[in-house]
């Protein structure tokens, strides 16, 4: 679940724990964007749009 977005990341809690370090993630509009992992704490990661 996205908790917080910029017009540079999101903010996501996660239930799975085994992020790749790039990866796409539907926005809630339909659209896809690409993302590098920033930070891990737990469940919650950082993600930078990196498209």
């Amino acid at each position: 679940m996205i908790t917080d977005i910029s017009a540079g990341g999101v903010k996501v809690i996660a239930e799975y724990l085994e992020i790749p370090p790039e990866f796409t993630i539907i926005l809630s509009t339909g659209s896809p964007r690409q993302c590098r992992l920033a930070w891990q704490i737990g469940h919650e990661f950082g993600a930078q749009f990196v498209d």
